[in-house]
């Protein structure tokens, strides 16, 4: 699904919270539902990013390719090291790369349960500079990617007020339908014959 689809998907999801609420709280004047309750739960949160640290490098299988003739892959001794970069929002940039592994081809994986951003260099014969390089390049593909995250979210989250305005007001008209309904309902005719018989 595209991202443009998974957008109005979420906001159909925000919409369709007011069929949960009850129709007294609905045209209630006293206990009224504003819009931005239903939004707040439903905003994509903008991504920050915090400090960065580096894990200590350690050994690791890695498998490269063969010698000349020999395609297939053989496994040798390397070091991976990572930086973790701390990272507010981070729900928002998984949501907007569900089915776009561009992070993960630059070795960037989103790590939500720890908040952060994971960032792995891994070579066989591992160098400072390389590593240093690789790291450097990954941060700018972190900050263009986080950049178009917050984009993306500023658009989302100034269409959503609309729609849920849109939406509450639709769901307090039925409300009223409904209310103007039960009030005029009353047993059929040949009913009140019986009523009250045992």
């Amino acid at each position: 699904m595209s991202l443009a689809k998974r957008l109005e998907s979420l906001r159909e999801r925000a919409q369709r919270d007011l069929s949960a609420i009850d129709d007294d709280v609905l045209l209630s004047t006293r206990h009224g539902v504003a819009p931005d309750e239903i939004v707040e739960r439903h905003y994509l949160t903008p991504v920050r990013l915090g400090r960065a640290s580096f894990n200590p490098p350690r050994a690791i299988k890695m498998a490269v390719p063969g010698g000349p003739g020999d395609e297939a892959p053989i496994v040798v001794p390397g070091t991976r090291v990572d930086l973790w970069v701390s990272i507010d929002g981070g729900e928002t940039l998984a949501f907007i790369h569900e089915e776009d592994d561009e992070l993960e081809h630059a070795s960037i994986e989103i790590d939500l349960k720890e908040k952060r951003l994971v960032v792995g260099y891994v070579a066989e014969h591992a160098t400072a500079h390389r590593a240093n390089q690789f790291f450097e390049a990954s941060l700018r593909t972190i900050e263009t990617e986080v950049e178009k995250a917050n984009e993306v979210a500023r658009e989302f989250n100034e269409s959503l007020v609309p729609a849920v305005a849109e939406a509450l007001a639709a769901a307090r008209e039925l409300a009223a339908e409904r209310h103007k309904l039960a009030q005029g309902l009353k047993p059929p005719a040949s009913y009140e014959r019986w009523w009250g018989r045992p």
